[in-house]
């Protein structure tokens, strides 16, 4: 039998960012930071934006951290105005999840 033990030292600086190759082979290192920016960096087709409506609407505030907010207005309830939400989503259809649901009988076999 073989055991494989494998400790992490936190003390020691993580390791550098991936790195990649560009058009001439050259290496390079990809940078960190939002998928958004990084995608239109290298295609500002990869990203759709997805605008969206969003009513308006009355929200109720119920978790214990609006405790202050709740004593001071003297209401659990705001106003949310109607405004548009944007949406960005990978325009990369090398990476489009297929799904197939199934219809299942309504009396299965068992």
């Amino acid at each position: 039998r073989l055991h494989i033990v494998r400790t992490i030292d936190i003390s020691v600086k993580p390791p550098k960012p991936l790195e990649g190759e560009n058009e001439l082979g050259e290496s390079v290192v990809l940078p960190r930071g939002s998928w958004v920016k990084n995608a239109e960096a290298i295609d500002p087709a990869l990203v759709i934006h997805d605008v969206r409506e969003v009513p308006e609407r009355i929200r109720t505030l119920t978790h214990p951290r609006y405790i202050k907010y709740i004593e001071k207005h003297g209401t659990n309830q705001v106003t949310v105005k109607a405004h548009q939400k944007s949406f960005p989503m990978l325009n990369d259809p090398s990476r489009v999840t297929r799904a197939r649901a199934k219809r299942y009988e309504e009396n299965p076999k068992s």
